[in-house]
């Protein structure tokens, strides 16, 4: 374990606390809160179930306690982990009074369009994949002004490297992809 040079609101700590029975930071946590506080970009590789959601999560809980216009865009790999993920979230936030009304959302094919202004303009935290960011969120940033101008995290859970080129074509109705 290893202490934090900066003090967690005592909300945060009642949160971790009541929601993941949490009192100290395991070394590598430690490390990585310090150098993101400092504005530090962090890539984090360590095993399973070993706290790198609380890495991600504690600084975006941190600003969002500070400043309540700033924004979070949560990358993962599928929409079950999306999920899983925000639920934990919205766990801890539960227990952070400032927080109560504060708008965690998923954002992905999925997503009726009824309900995709208003997470746009409303979503102070938005849990999304790279497909639906390739294909409804930049091509249509103006929509998504608010929120952008306001981002202080992009979390991205999962790096892969890949060896090859991938191609895409397409033709009328159908879309192709080929690897190299």
């Amino acid at each position: 374990f290893e202490a934090l040079p900066f003090e967690l609101s005592p909300q945060l700590a009642y949160a971790l606390d009541q929601t993941k029975h949490i009192k100290k930071f395991y070394s590598h946590q430690a490390e990585a809160l310090t150098e993101l506080s400092a504005g530090k970009h962090v890539i984090v590789t360590t095993s399973t179930s070993s706290g790198k959601s609380l890495i991600y999560q504690v600084p975006v809980i941190r600003e969002l306690e500070k400043n309540p216009n700033a924004t979070a865009l949560y990358v993962f790999p599928t929409k079950a982990l999306a999920q899983d993920q925000k639920r934990s979230l919205q766990e801890l936030i539960t227990f952070i009074g400032s927080l109560k009304d504060l708008k965690v959302e998923a954002y992905d094919g999925d997503t009726e369009k009824k309900d995709r202004e208003s997470i746009r303009y409303n979503a102070s935290v938005i849990f999304t994949n790279p497909d639906t960011i390739h294909a409804s969120m930049l091509p249509n940033h103006n929509g998504w002004r608010r929120f952008l101008i306001n981002l202080k995290y992009i979390v991205i859970d999962e790096l892969h490297m890949y060896k090859g080129c991938l191609l895409y074509t397409s033709r009328a109705h159908e879309t192709r992809r080929q690897l190299v």
